[in-house]
């Protein structure tokens, strides 16, 4: 839902909270991936 708001939305306030919404998650995965590896563990099952 958060990226067809950006792909097709014609609100622009929301366009940018959907798009702020996608940043910070990405930012957050990527912080608990960092953990996790420092662990020595991860995300992925094998």
């Amino acid at each position: 839902m958060t990226h067809d708001q950006i792909d097709n939305g014609g609100y622009q306030p929301l366009v940018d909270l959907a798009q702020q919404i996608i940043d910070i998650q990405t930012a957050e995965m990527h912080e608990i991936e960092q953990l996790l590896d420092a662990k020595g563990e991860s995300l992925l099952t094998e």
